[in-house]
């Protein structure tokens, strides 16, 4: 059960810092454009 609460908390982080860049990109991206 601990092992599979590990492998939820590493695919949610995981997701959290994919989501975090996409954000950061975006944000840079469209004050580049500007």
């Amino acid at each position: 059960m601990a092992e599979r609460h590990l492998a939820v908390m590493q695919t949610a982080g995981q997701a959290v810092v994919v989501i975090a860049g996409i954000g950061l990109a975006t944000m840079w991206l469209g004050g580049k454009r500007q």
